[in-house]
């Protein structure tokens, strides 16, 4: 049977009250807990998040994805052309996707608008920085996985890459 989260999407409920929002903070939290058992599930995510992106291939960008681990966090660099107003939108809710239905037969990952949520089952917070857009997530807030905290990036940026920072 399909979970209360799909259904709830498709209810008559007033999306904005306090009260649905935090059921659908309870319920994707449940969600998640089941589609992402393995805490490795998300760097597949990661890697088809780069693989979607779009790249100024014109002016001879080769894309490429750098991972990098160190003692207590996880950073990620691609040289994309960066986050448009509907990428920050789509990576705040649940259920939404800006490549929804782009490559279905193809993607292994992707196209639920949950996938990058997957990032939480190793970090506590992740940071973003993204063309003119910096902000965090919180797991541990009440809507801390969906709603965007803006704030100053805690490290050093690479002009022209996006950066996620999970610690």
């Amino acid at each position: 049977s399909e979970p209360e989260f799909w259904r709830f999407r498709e209810s008559s409920e007033d999306v904005f009250s306090l009260s649905s929002i935090i059921r659908r903070v309870t319920n994707w939290t449940s969600v998640s807990d089941e589609l992402y058992r393995q805490s490795t599930h998300f760097l597949l995510e990661l890697i088809q998040h780069a693989d979607d992106n779009s790249y100024d291939t014109s002016s001879g960008i080769t894309p490429t994805l750098d991972i990098s681990l160190y003692d207590d966090y996880l950073r990620v660099d691609c040289n994309e052309t960066g986050f448009a107003p509907g990428n920050v939108e789509a990576i705040c809710k649940v259920g939404c996707s800006t490549k929804a239905g782009a490559g279905s037969a193809t993607s292994y990952a992707g196209e639920k608008g949950i996938g990058f949520k997957s990032v939480f089952k190793i970090s506590d917070v992740v940071y973003i920085n993204s063309c003119n857009y910096s902000f965090k997530f919180e797991k541990d807030g009440l809507l801390g996985m969906i709603a965007p905290i803006w704030c100053d990036f805690p490290a050093n940026t690479k002009s022209g890459h996006t950066t996620i920072f999970m610690h």
